[in-house]
């Protein structure tokens, strides 16, 4: 029998699927055309934009602070590779939330990192390669996962934590070291 620590309510799940069916509406960004990093076009978002990535492949290593949607202007035509030094390809600070549509997370420590209460809809993205996992959510994470592959990570594809709540479907674990560490529903 689970722990009641890591089932998660209805109202949540509603919530995760409101949260992934919904992305908020605010103004557009394009990279590069408005700004020639992925970097730069978040640090410059309001809560709630969107940013759409033409096709091609970024070495940048991301941090998301505030609530805004992350899309490929064409589907899968959009590489995020880590820098050097960076842990994640992408990292979602405490307590925000974030839609992820249509990318590719390559290489890395860890592909994609949601931190303690992070809220995350990823659809149709990619997470390959990385060194450590390829998605990681940390303590009351809110996860939607839904048609997203995840392969070729070395330890693990998929990293939950006990706390953490996750929904989704569609999704292919493959090739690594272990698929999943920790709970899912």
């Amino acid at each position: 029998m689970s722990s009641p620590a890591r089932l998660f309510s209805i109202p949540a799940s509603i919530a995760l699927i409101i949260l992934c069916a919904f992305p908020p509406a605010g103004d557009a960004a394009t990279v590069p055309g408005d700004h020639p990093t992925i970097q730069q076009a978040i640090d410059a978002a309001q809560p709630g934009d969107v940013i759409e990535v033409a096709a091609g492949t970024y070495q940048e290593s991301l941090r998301v602070a505030k609530p805004l949607t992350l899309r490929a202007a064409d589907l899968m035509g959009v590489v995020l590779t880590a820098s050097a030094e960076a842990a994640a390809v992408l990292e979602v600070a405490e307590g925000i939330t974030v839609h992820l549509i249509g990318l590719s997370f390559q290489g890395g420590r860890v592909g994609v990192q949601l931190n303690s209460r992070a809220k995350a809809a990823i659809r149709r993205c990619a997470i390959t390669g990385q060194s450590e996992a390829g998605l990681v959510a940390l303590e009351d994470a809110e996860l939607a996962l839904w048609d997203n592959e995840i392969a070729s990570v070395r330890v693990v594809g998929l990293q939950i934590a006990a706390t953490a709540r996750v929904i989704g479907g569609g999704n292919r674990l493959r090739d690594n070291g272990a698929d999943v560490d920790g709970w899912l529903p």
